[in-house]
């Protein structure tokens, strides 16, 4: 041991650049590599955490129906906590165009029972104030506000209420204008951002108090949903389906299951987040093995030169190889404990990508399994690698081996090349000797990991610019639509509308579809009549068989379809009123995206098919779906400037493309 400590500080006086950068070099590669493992664990567990701190809702129960009884739900016994909003879209905020009001909570459950947000600024609304609101963390960054700042809220009068005013593609609202202070920034899975959005602001539940008749019209004709609580949590939503039904009459509301519908969508992007994330960081590890393993070699190669002397006077092979290794473990110690910090400020800005915006305690994180584990690893590896190439060297000193010549620098020797060619493949397949000696086989090893490395994140590159160029790619093939119904009501001619597009030389194809809810078993299916328009079709990807051709046939998309356990050729359910239907998977296919689902959620079924599952009050919605040819979209805009599709609820429609 004292001859172990005697050449350490030989080592350290005369060497103290080299180890200096070799700590560098690992405090490099471990703040690297601990921050994507640490910043992995935190992104996948970012809504389970949100989750399990906010008493969300387990389900959302969506009727859609003016007038409906709530206090028939509220009793059900598997409810523990239920709150009202609803679907109002004519809030606007004066300066802030396009800036985002949610649904204004009908009652003070929200944020208390239910929903409880997490807190990241300032406060919590006062459910009785008018005059305050919370904001989400997108809004702030977006608009340039900050906890403290007023906004002015403009709602419409009651008549623009009732002739389906929307701020988002009417005219100004011509209500109240009411000033408002953001009190506070929250999260909370009802309320969260998107990755490219502005956030939103949410009003307290005075706001609709005060000003009923300003959200839900004259005549109180807008919709109510809620949000609800179960005792039993999602394993309690198949009773809870069933006495709903009962109590309501009506077999066709929609029931989410929040953590399907809200969650599972979210631990799919985080988790692959988070597998990219280690995929880095398992990268980055490698390359630290090949890079900084060649200079903790070359550093104990070099020393073992050195120690080879001392052997001559009596120093063992063992105290050889713990001087050659004692300052690169040190070193990597040091750099270790650099690298642990670096980790620990990089944690500021993780988690990354979509598990940022669900983070419920955003800001420096000490993950100390993974900090732990690595600040033990790294020195661990240095001793072990540095050991071995000591023992290794010693070994080979005392057999006195040849070098070795490689038999391509041979080959290209004998043939001729110029001596620029040969010494560069002398350089690249020949370790030297002595104190020039190299490991050559890490290098190249480490090179062709890094081309490979390169290559995958091109193509992989290339495949996500493709499918965010093309919306056909996952189905969504036309440029317009328009939401012409709803309740079964037309907003105008719709008809004359259809054949109106239809005739127009720049559209291609005009489907004219019906929408609504289905369910079978635990699954909410959001189904679409397909009924092309004087012959021009609109194109349907489909993974797998062929559209419906009868009233029992049906085609799935792909995610409800792995949540049903169908397939081509199996049969299925459907409950859409009050006769259950069995029908028939003819095919696999992405349907339109709406307010109530996704591109891979829903159904496609023929206009009889949809038909036959004779919905109960609510009839369901209906839309259009115009393709035109490239580049046309804007002329046809112009030739139909007189005629303006409504929106969606979920404000979908217009230019998709």
């Amino acid at each position: 041991m004292r001859i172990t400590l005697t050449w350490l500080r030989l080592e350290m006086r005369r060497r103290w650049r080299t180890l200096t950068v070799l700590a560098l070099l690992v405090a490099l590669a471990a703040a690297t590599v601990l921050a994507a493992v640490a910043g992995a664990r935190r992104g996948q567990s970012a809504f389970g955490r949100l989750w399990a701190r906010t008493l969300p809702a387990t389900a959302a129960v969506l009727p859609n129906q003016p007038g409906f009884d709530w206090a028939k739900v509220r009793a059900l016994p598997e409810v523990t906590a239920l709150t009202e909003f609803p679907v109002y879209y004519g809030a606007a905020v004066e300066g802030l165009p396009g800036a985002n009001v949610g649904f204004p909570p009908a009652d003070s459950q929200f944020t208390r029972t239910i929903e409880r947000p997490v807190i990241l600024q300032g406060r919590l609304f006062n459910p009785s104030r008018v005059d305050e609101v919370v904001a989400s963390p997108h809004f702030l960054s977006g608009y340039g506000k900050r906890v403290g700042d007023t906004l002015t809220l403009l709602l419409p009068t009651p008549e623009q209420v009732d002739a389906g005013y929307d701020a988002s593609t009417g005219g100004p609202p011509r209500g109240p204008k009411i000033t408002v202070r953001i009190v506070g920034v929250v999260r909370t899975p009802f309320l969260l951002d998107n990755i490219g959005d502005k956030g939103g602001v949410l009003p307290s539940p005075a706001l609709f108090t005060h000003y009923r008749a300003n959200i839900m019209g004259s005549t109180d004709q807008m919709f109510v949903n809620a949000l609800v609580r179960l005792k039993g949590g999602a394993a309690a939503i198949p009773a809870f389906r069933t006495d709903l039904a009962r109590v309501t009459g009506r077999s066709d509301i929609d029931v989410w299951n929040d953590a399907v519908t809200v969650g599972d969508p979210i631990r799919k992007v985080t988790g692959y987040e988070a597998a990219c994330l280690l995929a880095f960081g398992l990268a980055a590890l490698v390359a630290a093995f090949f890079l900084i393993g060649q200079s903790v070699a070359r550093y104990t190669s070099s020393t073992v030169v050195d120690l080879q002397v001392l052997q001559a006077v009596g120093m063992t092979s063992r105290q050889a190889v713990a001087s050659a290794a004692a300052a690169p473990f040190l070193a990597g110690a040091a750099g270790a404990t650099a690298g642990v910090a670096g980790a620990i400020v990089a944690s500021r800005w993780m988690p990354i990508g979509a598990a940022s915006l669900v983070e419920p305690r955003p800001g420096l994180n000490v993950d100390w399994l993974v900090l732990g584990v690595g600040w033990a690893a790294a020195p661990l590896l240095v001793l072990a690698g540095s050991a071995a190439v000591a023992a290794a060297a010693l070994a080979s000193g005392r057999r006195q081996v040849r070098q070795r010549r490689s038999a391509i620098v041979a080959a290209i020797a004998r043939a001729g090349l110029p001596v620029p060619a040969v010494v560069g493949a002398q350089f690249a397949l020949e370790a030297g000797r002595g104190r020039s000696a190299v490991p050559v086989r890490p290098a190249l090893l480490g090179a062709v990991g890094g081309v490979l490395g390169v290559l995958a994140a091109f193509t992989f590159s290339a495949g996500v610019a493709d499918a965010a160029g093309n919306p056909a790619r996952f189905g969504q093939t036309w440029q317009l639509e328009g939401y012409v119904g709803e309740n079964g009501h037309d907003f105008g001619p719709a008809s004359q509308v259809l054949r109106a597009v239809a005739t127009d030389r720049a559209v291609t194809g005009v489907a004219d579809l019906r929408i609504g809810g289905a369910q079978s078993g635990r699954v909410s299916i959001e189904s679409f009549s397909y009924d092309p328009v004087a012959g021009k079709r609109v194109p349907v990807v489909l993974t797998g068989g062929r559209m419906p051709a009868s009233a029992n046939e049906i085609v799935l998309a792909p995610t409800t379809a792995q949540d049903m356990n169908a397939a081509v050729g199996s049969t299925v359910r459907l409950t859409g009123g009050a006769t259950p239907r069995t029908m028939t998977v003819t095919g696999i296919g992405f349907v339109p995206a709406g307010p109530h689902n996704g591109y891979a959620d829903g159904a496609w079924l023929t206009p009889a098919g949809f038909s036959r599952l004779s919905w109960a009050r609510i009839f369901p919605s209906s839309s259009m779906l115009p393709r035109s040819r490239c580049g046309r979209v804007r002329a046809y805009r112009r030739r139909h400037a007189g005629w303006k599709p409504r929106p969606r609820p979920s404000r979908a429609a217009g230019v998709s493309r």
